[in-house]
């Protein structure tokens, strides 16, 4: 994935990811995981449904807290955690 993931959500776009794509779970809900353009096209159906809705927030809200690992903070814990460990 790469930072356009994260700017979209900011914006309130939610991203559908093909499910071939290495750990989509991840990075979104398995709501958003499609397998082939059919679903695709269920996906942006029920999208368009919720526009707006505290659904629609909902699901921003979880695809959200799937960024949490990605955080400068939560990276930084990581590093400064394997840079203290004796060799």
């Amino acid at each position: 994935m790469t930072s356009r993931w994260w700017e979209s959500l900011f914006e309130g776009c939610l991203p559908l990811v093909p499910a071939d794509v290495y750990g989509a779970h991840s990075f979104v809900p398995k709501e958003l995981i499609v397998n082939d353009g059919r679903e695709v096209l269920e996906r942006i159906g029920w999208l368009q449904g919720i526009a707006g809705t505290r659904e629609h927030a909902a699901t921003i809200a979880t695809c959200l807290s799937f960024l949490e690992p990605f955080r400068c903070s939560a990276v930084t814990r990581t590093v400064l955690s394997a840079m203290e460990k004796p060799r």
